[in-house]
């Protein structure tokens, strides 16, 4: 699994012009986690921090990981519900083609 962290936006090098971006808003460090569900990715949760190197320890990255478990959790239980009326897969993703309406049918 790929979890793109960066400790300090100032010194990154891999995304200058995103960083340089960032910086501007007061953001020295983020996380990128992915969203899981049943095996395959839904999404992507980004945590981003005021203070440099706040994902560094394992027990962030562990807490964020877990984070991201809770939202697919909510994002599949929303689907749920669309799901019985539109007959979509459970973990389709919101901008699947073929979407017919955001709201389920009565």
């Amino acid at each position: 699994m790929v979890v793109p962290r960066i400790d300090d936006m100032a010194t990154e090098q891999r995304w200058r012009d995103y960083t340089a971006q960032v910086l501007q808003h007061g953001v020295p460090s983020s996380l990128s986690v992915p969203v899981p569900c049943q095996g395959t990715v839904i999404g992507a949760l980004y945590a981003y921090s005021s203070k440099p190197a706040a994902f560094a320890t394992p027990e962030a990255v562990d807490a964020t990981l877990i984070v991201a478990e809770t939202v697919a959790v909510a994002m599949v239980n929303a689907q749920a519900h669309g799901r019985l009326a539109e007959k979509r897969p459970i973990c389709a993703s919101p901008w699947s083609r073929g979407r017919s309406s955001s709201r389920p049918r009565a």
